[in-house]
């Protein structure tokens, strides 16, 4: 998967913007977190089960692929992602936090590392 980010092609996904007095940004997004949430649904059909809280959440890198158009378009890929689901909405935003939490100082850590940051 990461060899898409060594295409060629692909580049960092970043822009120009104006901001004042003539000056300029050049301001993009490399590394995320995205998570959704899905509260309890209670269906009243009985033969139906009951949808427990759940979580996805996962850790992205962000690039721009040129297409054959030669369009540019936003993409990601997935470094790491996980489900989440119990009895309670708060155990899972817990376990969500958790996570993300933990994958930050792992990919914080390699960077330190590689940058030699102290």
């Amino acid at each position: 998967m990461l060899e898409l980010l060594f295409n060629k092609t692909n580049r960092l996904d970043a822009n120009w913007t104006d901001d004042c007095q003539g000056k300029k940004n050049y301001d993009g997004q490399i590394i995320s977190i995205q998570s959704r949430f899905w509260p309890t649904i209670d269906l009243t059909n009985p033969d139906v089960r009951r949808i427990l809280p759940s979580a996805k959440a996962a850790i992205c890198i962000h690039f721009k692929s040129k297409q054959k158009s030669g369009e540019m378009t936003e993409n990601q890929i997935i470094l790491i992602e996980r489900e989440f689901e119990d009895q309670s909405e708060e155990v899972v935003k817990e376990q969500v936090e958790v996570f993300c939490e933990y994958e930050f100082m792992k990919i914080a850590n390699i960077l330190s590392k590689f940058y030699n940051i102290k």
